[in-house]
């Protein structure tokens, strides 16, 4: 009996093309010779075979057949060949001869050799070849007296030839043996110690002047930004400066890393660099950057650096490969690509669909369709989508405080700027 109702081999259950199959067909045989499977099993009596297995079986079997009897039929031809291929080689000893008719007036020049003129000419051979192998031995015998005699010649000069002194070393020589060692005068002795003490106060003086003083740091070379200055994350992929990958990485391990948080705020750091940034610039404003040129104030090194490198910096590294114009920043060089020489529009609205080429457009175009105002008027109240048309408003307030003359307002020299 079979467990249940479906194909042994490709498992279908459809039960319209099954057809059951006992122990005594010729298709179970079929199956064993052909995969080397045993379908009916010990409980198992019967077996369900669908027609695509059945028709699969048949042509397999038949295909099976046909390459056995082509095999028998391939080694007969190929022992016929074999047999064949033997009798021409047996064949093949008999040299052939090439067979010339001559004329009666080609006969006449013909000379016939005599018996003891062919033995004499024989002779003439070996007797040649002797005469050659001895004069190859004579010429090797020659070469090796030749170099026994030139070993024994540099021997001989080895054991003659003696180091004859120059004229500079027996001079030498002689002022040495002749020449007493005259002592020091009093004087001399004591220009010798005078000097050596000045030596050692000039280095107590040195290592005093240079006990709080650190050690002077080499100064590094800046290297450009490069593809090389970059490394991808193994958890996220992402692109970071090769000196800030392992800040980057602790951001993934957010347990192993200690949380510390702003005393004004509550704001959470991982970084306690990063907390004393935010201090400055949002709490305290203690340290305060000023440019040199424009006398602008920035909380931040870092925007100082860049302002500089934007504004008053005369060396323009960066060079667009489009249009060969040149920037001082690679910010600047990689948004003047992205606006002019490129079409591409990744960022897209999920309100319309327009698209546009950097992400800060694409969030003032949000705000049309949110009615988000995040940045206010500390005087009125009247809130804006950008932050310029605040800057624009408070102006309005300051000319009509000008008309009414109530308030004298003086522009700012040192404006503060994160």
């Amino acid at each position: 009996m079979m467990i249940w109702k479906v194909c042994r081999l490709c498992l279908a259950e459809d039960e319209n093309s099954l057809t059951e199959h006992t122990a005594a067909d010729k298709i179970i045989e079929t199956i064993f010779t052909l995969t080397s499977l045993q379908v009916l099993e010990f409980p198992m009596e019967s077996v369900y075979l669908c027609e695509e297995c059945e028709k699969l079986l048949v042509k397999f079997d038949l295909f099976r057949e046909s390459c056995l009897a082509n095999d028998i039929i391939f080694h007969q031809r190929l022992q016929e060949e074999t047999l064949q291929r033997e009798d021409l080689v047996g064949n093949s000893h008999v040299e052939l001869m090439k067979i010339e008719i001559l004329s009666e007036n080609d006969m006449e020049h013909v000379v016939f050799l005599e018996e003891d003129q062919v033995n004499f000419i024989e002779e003439e051979k070996v007797s040649s070849k002797s005469r050659t192998i001895s004069k190859s031995k004579s010429n090797a015998v020659k070469k090796v007296s030749v170099q026994q005699a030139k070993k024994k010649t540099n021997e001989n000069n080895r054991r003659t030839t003696r180091k004859i002194p120059s004229k500079d070393e027996v001079n030498l020589a002689e002022e040495k043996k002749v020449i007493p060692k005259s002592k020091p005068s009093a004087a001399k002795k004591n220009a010798i110690q005078t000097r050596k003490k000045k030596t050692k106060a000039n280095n107590r003086r040195t290592t005093q002047s240079d006990v709080g003083k650190k050690p002077t740091k080499e100064k590094r070379v800046r290297i450009p930004c490069t593809k090389d200055r970059y490394l991808p994350c193994t958890e996220c992929g992402k692109l970071i400066v090769r000196r800030n990958i392992l800040k980057h990485m602790a951001t993934h391990n957010p347990d192993e890393v200690p949380v510390t948080n702003c005393s004004y705020c509550g704001k959470l750091y991982r970084n306690l660099v990063l907390l004393k940034v935010h201090i400055n610039t949002h709490h305290t404003f203690e340290k305060k950057y000023e440019c040199k040129e424009c006398k602008k104030v920035y909380l931040r090194s870092t925007s100082l650096r860049v302002h500089v490198l934007a504004k008053h910096s005369v060396n323009k590294r960066y060079e667009c490969k489009e249009c060969d114009l040149k920037f001082a920043t690679y910010s600047q060089m990689t948004y003047h690509r992205k606006a002019k020489h490129t079409e591409e529009r990744p960022h897209t609205c999920q309100f319309c669909e327009k698209a546009f080429k950097f992400r800060s457009d694409l969030t003032l175009h949000t705000r049309t369709h949110t009615g988000e105002k995040p940045f206010a008027c500390d005087i009125c109240g009247k809130k804006f989508n950008k932050s310029y048309n605040v800057v624009i408003h408070k102006k309005s307030h300051a000319n009509q405080a000008l008309k009414n003359g109530t308030v004298k307002t003086e522009p700012q020299d040192n404006p503060i700027r994160c």
